[in-house]
């Protein structure tokens, strides 16, 4: 499976665990995006710096990001793609579903305040 069809297939299983992970909303960002907002900018950072380990405004690599609204407080987890694609080409789709089935709370990152979605990403806003 090519990598674009990889990550269509991936956005709806996802979609399809959405009960069970718990989440509000996914986002998939492309590599390249960036932002004027400030709190968007803030995420693009942060994954940069954790994947990457480079202080950057514009996001390297696609990332799925799962976010979980409760009131004031946002808590998002991130998948890099091209790390998940990896894992698909040695074990299929058994391999990438142990990974977001098996989600625990640790595995979320906690924000105090709620920070608003990335306007250049293809947002996937999913209904409950």
């Amino acid at each position: 499976m090519a990598y674009k069809e990889f990550i269509s297939e991936l956005q709806k299983k996802f979609k399809e665990k959405k009960q069970e992970l718990g989440y509000n909303e996914m986002v998939f960002l492309e590599d390249g995006a960036t932002s004027s907002n400030e709190s968007d900018l803030s995420i693009i950072r942060e994954t940069n710096i954790k994947y990457h380990k480079t202080e950057s405004d514009v996001l390297i690599g696609d990332y799925i990001i799962l976010h979980q609204c409760e009131g004031k407080r946002e808590q998002i987890c991130r998948f890099d793609c091209r790390q998940l694609y990896r894992e698909y080409e040695k074990g299929g789709w058994e391999g990438i579903c142990s990974v977001f089935c098996n989600l625990s709370p640790y595995s979320w990152m906690f924000f105090s305040t709620v920070t608003t979605l990335l306007s250049v990403a293809s947002i996937f806003l999913i209904s409950p």
